[in-house]
């Protein structure tokens, strides 16, 4: 092994890998409905059904995690095409697994569409993390009210 003529050795360090920020989870698998605000964001609108039986509608943004397209099944098209509706694609669990992040392409967020996940808390506010996308609100048949004794608020 040579000695370096200066005196300086280099090493190269790893990158160290991002820690993800995981939020306290508020609840059990519930159910949204996507809707976009005024300011133009996708939002989780969330029906919650107290012990008096009295309905509360609440607006709450998604995770960062949520707007990642890999590893999600169901991708949208950005663009809306003539009839005003974005083009839904269903990819295998390979392909949504190992196909690139194309977020400039797709998004994972349609209005009026229906996703599981939970509620989670991250430095004191309250977001939605998406685990999957359901169907079309017209077309989903379950109860999709969330009882209050199923948050931790």
């Amino acid at each position: 092994m040579s000695k370096p003529i200066t005196g300086l050795v280099f090493k190269i360090a790893k990158p160290k890998p991002k820690k993800a920020v995981k939020g306290k989870r508020l609840s059990k698998k519930v159910y949204c409905i996507c809707v976009k605000s005024e300011d133009g964001e996708f939002k989780a609108s969330l029906r919650i059904v107290s012990s008096t039986q009295r309905v509360t509608n609440i607006l709450i943004p998604f995770t960062i995690a949520s707007y990642n397209c890999k590893g999600k099944e169901r991708v949208f098209t950005k663009k809306i095409d003539e009839r005003g509706k974005r083009i839904c694609y269903i990819r295998t669990p390979d392909q949504a697994r190992l196909a690139p992040n194309k977020s400039i392409l797709y998004t994972p967020f349609c209005e009026d569409w229906v996703y599981s996940g939970h509620i989670v808390q991250i430095h004191g506010q309250r977001y939605f993390d998406i685990k999957d996308a359901i169907w079309h609100k017209d077309f989903v048949k379950e109860d999709l009210d969330i009882s209050e004794e199923d948050i931790k608020l």
